[in-house]
């Protein structure tokens, strides 16, 4: 959608849902009440019931149920069944229950463990009885509930799951909701399959995370921020990608103190601890080495001594996944959910000619904010703090054109504090809007606040709050993002 098929007038003042006057002034607003959600899909009684009849996904909430506890069958299933992708598949049967009761299932934990079952009245089993077998099989202490979430993940298209959902009828609907949600073309879909995954919780904090000392909790949250920085989705400066592939090196290598350097397939093996886009070799003139990827290989090297050198004799696997944890918390994206979308940027006359005005971005949202990163890039064009920005959703059902949801944040130019408007076009701005509302409701309610709204104040959405130090202003490159500009007053700039 271009910005001037936007729902927006010309003049924020004109329209509730952006009044830069009041958006200035303290950040005192307040939403009408919402059902805490993240996303939007059917928890359906039969697996063709239509998903378009959507049903928010309550978060944290506490279900009690009458019907027959789900239990591990004694009968597991072989290592070799192929995850998820068996729940739509024939269920083979076990002794004891009948043949329709026992379904066969794998889920997946991002240290590369796959925990394959059987469960007895499978097809009925909630997210909350698969959590807990997850939970048995691991060892996982009770705080566990707190930092984990499963979700259903694919190529297409990533969802939390809330406590009752069934995960096998998600799964049975997973073609429609990649149709609702996801641009991906109509023979990919099909083969689209998503895996019933153990991740971290988006709506658990980095403080509480701090506060964590449990090995096994802490490793499958190293491994889950190491896929994160090697996905390209944790994007960071040389030196803390040199640190972070150095931590990496020493928890599966051991530490080299003592040694005095890497081997060379050590050092040429760089994939396995940066990003691609980082270890690519670029063309070259034909005989003369790659200066980029020896320049990382020599800083590779140079951070594993470096770090080797600066533990301790005695140091525990704890310890070290606390030190890569930590080089991530100073970020303002970590814990974020990922939504796929497509912004403007500024068009030079060239770029017009050869239509090239949009960009792939990544739009995360963690319990502080919002941010924007560029997809096989190293930087972040935009992280702002929930607490210095409104927002609204847009979707015309009867137009062909993507849903947007368009962010408006405050920004200091020079002497003056103007806002910028963003506009996100993604079949995801549905999903990000939910999560931004349950985010915000759920930051006033830890904040102790209690004020019903009234009708008559602006409908827009913003919440009020102390601003996050991981929100580095320095961190923004708004130059490359098409952004509408407006003063205080409601007049737009430019």
């Amino acid at each position: 959608m271009k910005k001037s098929d936007s729902p927006l007038p010309c003049s924020p003042l004109e329209l509730p849902v952006f009044n830069c006057s009041n958006l200035c002034s303290g950040f005192i607003h307040w939403l009408t009440p919402w059902k805490m959600s993240i996303i939007f899909v059917t928890n359906p009684k039969e697996p063709n019931e239509d998903v378009k009849e959507e049903t928010t996904l309550l978060v944290g909430e506490s279900v009690e149920s009458s019907r027959e506890r789900i239990t591990l069958s004694t009968c597991i299933s072989d290592t070799s069944t192929s995850g998820m992708a068996i729940l739509g598949g024939p269920l083979q049967a076990s002794s004891g229950p009948k043949v329709s009761d026992v379904l066969e299932l794998c889920i997946y934990l991002r240290d590369q463990t796959v925990i394959p079952l059987k469960v007895n009245n499978g097809q009925q089993a909630q997210t909350e009885d698969l959590f807990r077998i997850v939970q048995e099989e691991q060892k996982l202490p009770p705080e566990a509930a707190n930092v984990f979430s499963l979700w259903l993940v694919s190529p297409s298209l990533e969802l939390r799951l809330k406590k009752n959902h069934r995960p096998y009828y998600l799964v049975q609907q997973w073609q429609e909701l990649c149709k609702l949600y996801t641009d991906q073309k109509a023979e990919y879909k099909l083969r689209d399959t998503p895996l019933l995954m153990l991740q971290r919780n988006v709506f658990y904090s980095k403080e509480e995370e701090m506060k964590l000392n449990d090995e096994t909790t802490l490793s499958l949250l190293y491994h889950e921020a190491q896929y994160n920085v090697l996905e390209g989705r944790y994007v960071v400066d040389k030196l803390d990608y040199d640190e972070l592939a150095a931590i990496q090196f020493i928890i599966e290598e051991g530490n080299l103190i003592g040694v005095k350097g890497l081997t060379q397939n050590q050092r040429h093996n760089l994939e396995r601890f940066y990003p691609e886009f980082l270890c690519k070799r670029r063309w070259q003139i034909p005989g003369l080495k790659n200066s980029s990827r020896n320049d990382i290989e020599v800083r590779f090297e140079e951070a594993v001594v470096r770090i080797s050198q600066a533990l301790p004799e005695q140091y525990s696997k704890v310890s070290l996944y606390k030190m890569y944890l930590q080089l991530l918390w100073n970020t303002p994206f970590y814990g974020s959910a990922y939504f796929s979308a497509v912004v403007d940027r500024p068009t030079s006359k060239l770029q017009m000619v050869f239509g090239v005005h949009s960009m792939h971005v990544w739009v995360c949202i963690n319990t502080e904010g919002v941010c924007i990163i560029e997809k096989d890039k190293d930087f972040v064009d935009l992280a702002v703090p929930f607490t210095e920005m409104s927002w609204h959703f847009h979707d015309d059902l009867e137009d062909e054109k993507l849903p947007s949801l368009f962010i408006q944040f405050l920004v200091k130019d020079g002497e003056e504090t103007v806002t910028k408007l963003l506009e996100i076009n993604s079949r995801q701005a549905k999903l990000m809007n939910a999560l931004i509302d349950s985010m915000v409701k759920r930051k006033r309610q830890q904040q102790h606040v209690h004020r019903p709204r009234r009708y008559s104040e602006q409908s827009y959405d913003s919440v009020d709050g102390a601003i996050s130090s991981t929100f580095n202003k320095s961190l923004n490159k708004l130059k490359r993002l098409s952004l509408d500009t407006y003063t205080v007053a409601g007049e737009r700039l430019s």
